[in-house]
């Protein structure tokens, strides 16, 4: 069964993002620290759509999740400016922090939590999908 959060392109909906994601992992079955690492992926991948997708403006960011066979997959959809998160390169994390040039490391993370990262634009909707095993 598919479940859908929409959520305003706002810091203060996270909790709101929390609980979904715990409740889609509780009811599926997941761990409670396959839950937390859930929670951190979809939380980098929102913040980022909240930061950056809508500059100033307003909008909605929609969160499905849905089990397709032993998957829990998430779809992420923003009306924001197009930006294909698969695109950017891994930052060097040899490096120290110091070092480092800015962002890349949500994303790092998001790839390194997630089974699959996924992006299309379709006409004028970013979606982007993350799934993850889960048996």
């Amino acid at each position: 069964m598919k479940t859908e959060l929409v959520l305003k392109n706002d810091i203060r909906e996270i909790p709101r993002l929390e609980e979904f994601v715990s409740q889609t992992g509780t009811q599926e079955g997941v761990p409670p620290e396959g839950i937390d690492m859930l929670i951190l992926a979809l939380e980098e991948a929102v913040t980022n759509v909240i930061n950056y997708a809508y500059g100033d403006g307003e909008g909605e960011i929609t969160l499905t999740a849905e089990r397709q066979g032993d998957a829990l997959v998430f779809e992420i959809k923003d009306r924001g400016e197009a930006f294909d998160p698969t695109q950017v390169g891994e930052p060097d994390v040899t490096l120290p922090a110091e070092e480092r040039q800015l962002g890349g490391l949500g994303l790092f993370l998001i790839r390194k939590i997630m089974d699959g990262v996924h992006y299309r634009r379709i006409q004028d909707t970013n979606i982007l999908t993350l799934t993850k095993q889960i048996e």
